[in-house]
């Protein structure tokens, strides 16, 4: 793979899993926030009693299933090994970084598959290459996770 193609991929695999870091750390504090009006709700006698427990448990569920505030660390765990090839980059053989990326990739977390386009458009704006028309058309899935990630990328 050439020089720039790595590059590439180091830039994309970064932006990507801090995209990754920002959505579930922000599902994960709107869960709690939720969870906790909730229960103010519950206490305060605002909400019939089992909608509240029911909406509660539906949440409590959520996180557990799904582990939002897990999944963000692990992001920015990951996030943490690319930015230590970055700062390595300029010492680094083509086979180095080629090396360092596979081994990074590895052990890469599971990404939202809602965040590679949009992450895609910002590594290649962020690199000056070309985006073609076709590629800054979003779905509104893409557009609403890269939005709440805060990183929706928009044509210049």
């Amino acid at each position: 793979m050439a020089r720039h193609d790595l590059e590439f991929q180091l830039n994309y695999s970064i932006l990507l899993e801090e995209m990754q870091m920002t959505l579930m750390g922000r599902i994960d504090r709107l869960f709690v926030t939720a969870q906790l009006f909730l229960g103010c709700a519950t206490v305060f006698d605002a909400m019939p009693t089992w909608l509240t427990g029911g909406f509660v448990s539906l949440l409590a569920i959520f996180q557990v299933v799904y582990q939002f505030g897990a999944r963000s660390m692990e992001a920015k765990i990951h996030r943490g090994t690319y930015l230590g090839i970055r700062r390595k980059l300029a010492n680094l053989t083509d086979e180095e970084l080629d090396r360092a990326l596979v081994e990074a990739q590895g052990n890469d977390s599971s990404v939202s598959g809602s965040l590679t386009n949009p992450a895609w458009v910002a590594a290649a704006r962020q690199m000056g290459l070309p985006v073609t028309d076709q590629q800054w058309r979003f779905s509104l899935l893409e557009r609403a996770a890269a939005f709440f990630a805060g990183n929706l990328p928009r044509p210049a």
